[in-house]
């Protein structure tokens, strides 16, 4: 787009023309028009325009500081030649002969704008999301290459462990790597190994958005799921369980020892291949709802022994209620073994 011409005021002109017979005529200026600007202001001046050096500083700021016209909009852009330039200071009484010029032979102009929501820091969350996206396709890119390994293995031979991504992005290369809604692309083979490694990654079919990545490899969490499907109330046995690798798609807070859940009890139906929480698991129940326990109270170094029926189911540990048999009463206890229930130093109490 050229640059507009707005006619200067007549008062403005003598003003410049008495600014430059007293200050610009004994200084030879250096004026050099740049190829590009950024401008932010609404007014152009030469300083925005040219690089302006004098052996006078003071010279060199009254010539920077003056005004040549409107800026470009915000989104539009302007050219402006040497020649337009000389014109516009003609007009303001510059004397050219006194000055040298030099530079480009017109320069192009951009308003400033602010930044747009793409420009924007990502939030942790957003961030987080465009790491993970990255680690998917490393973990998609290892599991293939080490499923191709494991065919050519012996049968016998261990299998490798399964190896899951960290990366940490900066905020302009998780920009950049999202701003195509495809799959990202890894470029460079990937060794399977713990450790810290550089690879080339890029958004799918967007060579130009290339960037290296430092990834860290470390060996996958394991998790317990189940291998056969276990009825509510069925103790686990260690036939039930195994390990396997965590993934992203892990629910959270499963488990990662086998101790801790075989000899535990079913407490809802759990599906072949289930991960396991500790929403699915509860202590054996040692005490059943309706049934006849022994009740032991041991206060002052003796213990009373009785009977009682449970109102409640319980494992061990667990709190009680239990009615007397010989009076009816209710009493609070807690379960210590198979139909076997305990007050201790007088702890328990009468049940409201």
């Amino acid at each position: 787009m050229r640059m507009p011409f707005f006619p200067l005021p007549r008062s403005f002109t003598l003003l410049c023309g008495l600014l430059a017979v007293g200050c610009f005529s004994a200084s030879a200026a250096e004026i050099s028009l740049r190829p590009t600007a950024l401008i932010s202001g609404k007014m152009l001046t030469l300083g925005d325009l040219c690089e302006v050096a004098d052996p006078d500083p003071v010279v060199a700021a009254e010539l920077s500081g003056l005004a040549l016209g409107p800026a470009p909009t915000a989104g539009r852009s302007q050219i402006w030649r040497l020649r337009e330039i000389q014109d516009r200071l003609s007009l303001a009484g510059v004397n050219l002969a006194e000055h040298r010029f030099g530079g480009s032979a017109q320069v192009t102009l951009q308003h400033a704008r602010a930044a747009t929501p793409a420009e924007q820091p990502l939030s942790d969350a957003q961030l987080a999301a465009i790491e993970e996206a990255v680690e998917a396709a490393i973990e998609s890119q290892l599991q293939k290459a080490t499923t191709t390994a494991d065919e050519r293995l012996s049968p016998l031979a261990p299998s490798p462990p399964t190896l899951v991504a960290k990366v940490q992005l900066t905020q302009e290369t998780a920009r950049q790597l999202s701003a195509s809604s495809t799959r990202i692309v890894i470029l460079t083979p990937i060794q399977p190994d713990i450790g810290f490694q550089e690879i080339s990654v890029c958004p799918r079919g967007q060579m130009a958005l290339a960037r290296s990545l430092r990834i860290e490899l470390r060996p996958a969490p394991q998790v317990v799921v189940s291998t056969r499907g276990v009825p509510r109330g069925a103790m686990i046995s260690a036939a039930d369980v195994r390990l396997v690798p965590m993934t992203k798609r892990t629910l959270t807070g499963a488990l990662t020892s086998l101790e801790s859940v075989i000899g535990k009890e079913a407490s809802l139906a759990i599906a072949p291949g289930q991960t396991l929480t500790g929403d699915y698991l509860q202590n054996p129940i040692l005490v059943r709802r309706g049934e006849v326990v022994d009740l032991s109270v041991l206060t002052g170094g003796v213990q009373i022994r009785t009977k009682g029926r449970a109102r409640s189911d319980g494992g061990l540990g667990d709190v009680v209620q239990v009615d007397l048999l010989e009076n009816k009463q209710a009493v609070v206890a807690r379960v210590a073994g198979p139909q076997a229930v305990e007050i201790l130093g007088g702890s328990g109490g009468v049940a409201r």
